[in-house]
Order: structure tokens, then sequence, then C-alpha cells
């Protein structure tokens, strides 16, 4: 298809130009050089960004654009060949596809300009690392401790060594890993994607009836633990994950003629659905296409809206095209499995998963982080178990009654009890896992969440302390994964905490 090959060649050739050549562009001199130490004054700056983002955005032609940036986003995150690693500029170019594409809806101008593109880019980068940045005031409420950041004159966020070291000394900080290794279910999508077109056939075979749990396939991975087509909540699933890999599946072998293989796929939507129509239909496929209505002003600045829906459509004119990549593709696959799992956002046809009982996220998430949890204190000490909901506390086949000493207000079920008799001491731990948070208004989410239970725990923490009185009583609030939140609040004793610290802290202790 011309199309493809001409958008290919014109994505390899700004790659080359902005990544390669290093033509990093100036940011104006409006944002450089300023210090913050106040949520408004971040507000104020971000806001006076975004609407310089939006302006240039609105002067490209994004129908050009669009597929450029697919291939850019295609080399960062999944050329494994690419000795160079740009994965720092990443969110900042998937960020700025939502915003250039939101234009077709609006008048925009015609530009096809390299340069052009790459101060949008330039200036995203910023937004990002500002953003990033800005965590640090949002969460902090300790105004006389002057934490904050600069932009130097070169665009770049810095901290004071002060704030440096406040923020290592206070702050529970994100682990750095690997593109994809963040998400609970990696493990499980690596396995499965080892063998795509088995995946495909046994995803099919589940749709025509087959128990997920008699698949040999899926031993090991967490389709396993999910329900069959009998339950129509995870029949739609079945048939979303389904429309992924038949997409990915025709794509793949739609361009295996070509000698140079494309990193863009472009085509029209009639080939798709003229393949597949017994479990393939229009709704399914919608699902995975940016549409105007489904786009809000929050999604225009979210750098993950291309990994939720990774099919974008490109040509207005009287036969529709569409643009994806294959990386795009699988990484939306895997997500979509992560989301149903752990509820990360709203995913149309299916309702929420998570919170049932038995779920892929209770039985192999949850529960598994609360008898790890325990496992580890066992290490130390034979009394730490869980105390189930009539207050019985199950440690080492052992099995207490704690309500006898205590008949008042019993808080409820505690995930980990573990004494240790010799020094007296007490550790009440409250397990949490925790979903990642990619906007401002989700990581504010975040932390009213966090707030919540540091309230159960704290009840839960008066109430061990009339049971063992004579015993000093460490609450943990443990997260299964680190994330940038402050880790001491002063209207409590309660320490928060990632298993990694935990079990750091009991090697240095015991």
């Amino acid at each position: 298809m011309d199309i493809q090959k001409k958008r290919n060649k014109q994505g390899k050739q700004f790659f080359e130009y902005y990544f390669i050549n290093r033509n990093y562009h100036s940011i104006p001199d409006e944002f450089l050089e300023k210090n913050f130490f106040y949520e408004n004054e971040v507000v104020k700056y971000t806001k006076n960004l975004e609407k310089k983002i939006n302006n240039l955005s609105s002067k490209i032609e994004p129908n050009w654009a669009i597929p450029i940036l697919i291939y850019a986003t295609e080399k960062i995150y999944y050329d494994v060949s690419r000795k160079k690693d740009f994965k720092e500029y990443g969110p900042a170019i998937k960020q700025s596809i939502p915003l250039i594409w939101t234009n077709n809806f609006k008048p925009h101008g015609e530009q096809k300009n390299y340069k052009l593109l790459g101060d949008i880019i330039s200036l995203n980068i910023l937004l990002f690392k500002v953003r990033n940045a800005q965590a640090l005031i949002l969460n902090d409420n300790d105004k006389e401790a002057k934490v904050g950041f600069s932009v130097d004159k070169d665009g770049n966020v810095i901290y004071s060594e002060s704030t440096y070291e406040y923020m290592h000394n206070n702050y529970m900080l994100p682990s750095v890993s690997k593109y994809g290794k963040d998400q609970r279910t990696n493990k499980s999508s690596t396995k499965l994607m080892k063998n795509l077109l088995a995946y495909y056939n046994n995803v099919y075979n589940v749709l025509q009836g087959i128990e997920p749990r008699t698949i040999d396939f899926f031993k090991g991975t967490v389709l396993y633990y999910f329900k069959g087509i009998s339950d129509q909540n995870y029949k739609n699933f079945w048939q979303e994950l389904y429309a992924r890999l038949t997409v990915l599946i025709l794509l793949t072998s739609y361009s295996s003629t070509d000698n140079d293989k494309p990193i863009i796929y472009i085509f029209p939507t009639l080939y798709i659905l003229n393949k597949e129509k017994t479990l393939f239909n229009q709704e399914t496929f919608n699902n995975l296409i940016w549409t105007n209505s489904h786009m809000n002003n929050e999604k225009m600045f979210d750098h993950n809206a291309i990994v939720n829906r990774p099919i974008l459509r490109i040509e207005n004119s009287s036969e529709t095209y569409y643009a994806t990549s294959f990386g795009l593709l699988i990484d939306n696959i895997n997500h979509f499995i992560e989301a149903s799992v752990f509820k990360i956002q709203s995913i149309p046809n299916i309702k929420n998963l998570k919170d049932e009982k038995n779920s892929p996220f209770v039985t192999q998430f949850s529960e598994k982080f609360e008898e790890d949890t325990i496992h580890l204190f066992l290490k130390y000490t034979k009394m730490a178990g869980n105390v189930n909901n009539k207050g019985i506390w199950n440690y080492s086949n052992e099995y207490v009654n704690l309500k006898q000493y205590n008949t008042d207000n019993f808080p409820g079920e505690i995930d980990c009890l573990a004494e240790f008799s010799n020094s007296k001491e007490i550790y009440l731990v409250e397990c949490k896992v925790m979903n990642d948070a990619y906007t401002e208004k989700n990581y504010k989410s975040t932390l009213q969440q966090i707030q919540k239970f540091r309230m159960k725990l704290s009840k839960k923490e008066n109430w061990i302390k009339s049971v063992f009185k004579e015993y000093q009583v460490y609450p943990i609030l443990l997260l299964d994964k680190s994330i940038f939140i402050k880790k001491e609040n002063s209207k409590d004793n309660i320490m928060l905490m990632s298993y990694d610290d935990l079990e750091e802290k009991l090697k240095e202790i015991y």
C-alpha cells in the first residue's frame, strides 16, 4: 500500500532527524528558570505550558504527524536492536499523539514540518517532567520543609540538595524497572506471547465453550484462573481479548508479503471486519479505536491513551484508514489483561472483575501478597498469621481467639499479625495491591485512598494495643510496589512501606 510505505519512510526520517541526529529543540524563555514550592504555582505553569503545546499542535497536519509518532513509539519502546535507549522520551511522544489527533475535529493547520513536530515533543517532555515533580508538592503537608523544584535554563527539572535529601528521607520512591515489568501480569503475558498462534487458537476454544482451567496452554498464567463464557461478564472479556488477537494476527499476515517489513500498519476498516465475522463485530472493533466521543480533556494529556486504544483513524476521505503498530497492539493486549484484573480503568462491556469472590485479582494477587507477607515474617518468628473476621488468629497451625481479650469494637480482618515475644513487639500489617497513577487526577485519588487505609489501620492498631497491652505495636501499611508518596503522617504512627522495604528492615533487625 503506497500510503503505508510513504508514512513508514517519513517516520524513519523523523526518527533519525530528532533522535539519532539529536535535533532537540529549544524551549521558550517564559518556561525556563522557574522555581516551584506551592501547588498553585505549578498549576498556573502547567496550564500555560499546555496552552502553548495546544497552540503548536493546532498548526500541524494530524494525519501526517500521527503515523510518524506511532513509528517513533514503536522504535523507542519495542525495538530491542537499538543500542541507544530513548525511553525517557517515550511518555512525551505518546502524550503528543492525543493532542495532535484531536485537532482532526476542529480547524487545524496543514504544516508537515519536522521542526514543528520536534517543538511539540520537546515541550511535552518538559510538561511530563514537571508533572512528575509536581507529585512532591501535591502530597507534602510539611510546608516548613520548603520542598520544591525548579526548571533550569536548559529545561531540566532540578531538585535542590536539601529537597533531594528531604525527599529520600521522607518519601517512598518508585522503583525503576524495564518497560512493562511493572505490570503484575507481565510474566503471564510474556509466556502467552511466545506462541501467538496458539494463544489465538486457545482463546477461540474458550469462546467455543471450553473452560480455561482445562487448557494446558494457560497453565502458569493468570488466564488459567478466569471463568469461561458461562459467566456473561467473563464472556465479554474473552471476546475483547479475541478481537485484539485477531487484529494482531491479521495485520502481521497482511504485511508479511512486504520485503521491507513495516513499522506502521495502515489499513481500511473493512479489511479487518470481512476477515472475521463470527466472533468479531463492529462494536468490539470500535473499542480498540480512538473516537471523538471517548476522548476528553483529561485524556488529551494522558500518555497512556495510545496503550488503552492502539488504533487511530488517520485519513479523512471517502475510505477511512487506520494506523497502529505491532508493538502497540501487543502492549494493548497485555495492558487489557492487567486492566481487567486490577480494574485500572473502565473497559467497555466488562464490569468490575476485581472485587468478585475468587476473582483472579483476589486469588492470584491480593491473597498471594498476604500469604507472601506472612511467610516473610515466619522466617523470623513462628507466631505470624492472619486474623479472620471472627477474631481468630491463625499462626503455625495454632488458633487463638483474640476477641476473648477484648470483645468491644472488633475492627475486622487483619492481613498479617506477627508477634516477637522476646522483644515484646507486634507487627500489624495491612497489605494493599495498588495501581499506578497515570494522571494528576488518578494520583490525587491514590493519595485519598491511602489516607482511608491509614484511618482503618489506626482503628486496628488501637484494638490490638488493647489486647497486647505490654507490647510495642508497629502498624504497617504494606504496598506490593513502590509509589511516590510520603511515608509518614503526623496524624498517626503508621509506617508506609513496600514489600522490599519490609524485607530489608526485618533482615537488619532480626
